[in-house]
Order: C-alpha cells, then structure tokens, then sequence
C-alpha cells in the first residue's frame, strides 16, 4: 500500500505548503527537477524513501523534512553548496550525514528530524559520473606519483 498525499492546509492563501508521503511495505521517490515545499512529512513501516535535491527548486530557504521510520529509512541526496543539518533520533538505527554543509548563509537549507526505529536516513552529495571518474583518477595519481606536477 502507498500513499503519496500532498496536503496543503492554507491553500487559499499559500502560506504553509506541506507534502505527506505514506509508505506501508512500500516505496516511493522524488527526482529530477521538482518544486520542494517548506515541509515534507514521512511515515514509513517497512518502506523507504529517496528524495533527490539535486535538481530540485526550492519554495523556501529552509526545508523541515520529519520523519517516521520504523523499519525503514529515507536516502537523500544533496547538490554542492547545500547545508544539512539532522536531527533525528535513531533506536537501532542511525543517521550518515556525508554531505559537507557551507557557510554561506544564502544556501539553501534541509533540517531533518524525526525518529526511526530499526531504520535510518543516509544523506550525501550526488555526484556526476564524470565527477566520480575524476575523483577516482585523482586518487590513483597519488597513489603513484606523490609528487604533484610543476607547472
């Protein structure tokens, strides 16, 4: 069973905008280019959630993303230049924050909170296959020549 209800309570006057998502031996996705309201709410039992910010337009300079994991968990992926901040409290669980957060104040900003029991939230900067392919060559550059070329 899935449930993916948007609820917006004030939609007369757009003043709270909020996506509901209901997984139940389920699993659902947010990718690509997609409008992120100021708050996304999560419930998940035996599910999991991906949310994909990379491409995605932001309605608010802070997202509150809450949550409810019981044996399940939410994968978040992050472009360059976001800042994160978890909140969350985990039982047999655990939060992976690998996305480094900046200082710039204008960025945009993603505060995940909630609980999960026997669950958990990985969230990480996406990266380009090239990207990746670059990094990849870097380390072996190192690893065989320590010497970093002269210009």
């Amino acid at each position: 069973m899935e449930l993916g209800i948007r609820v917006d309570p004030a939609a007369a006057d757009g003043t709270d905008d909020a996506d509901l998502i209901v997984n139940v031996f389920a699993g659902n996705s947010r990718k690509g280019t997609w409008d992120v309201p100021k708050a996304i709410r999560i419930v998940n039992v035996f599910g999991g959630v991906e949310l994909d910010f990379t491409d995605a337009r932001f309605t608010a300079q802070t997202t509150y993303v809450t949550m409810f994991c019981l044996f399940g968990g939410i994968d978040v992926r992050v472009r360059d230049g976001m800042r994160t901040l978890s909140k969350a409290v985990c039982i047999f669980g655990g939060v992976d924050n690998r996305a480094p957060s900046t200082t710039d104040p204008n960025a945009p900003l993603l505060v995940i909170e909630g609980i999960a029991l026997f669950g958990g939230v990985d969230i990480r900067v996406k990266k380009t296959p090239k990207q990746r392919l670059h990094e990849f060559a870097n380390q072996l550059r190192t690893m065989f020549d320590p010497e970093p070329p002269r210009a």
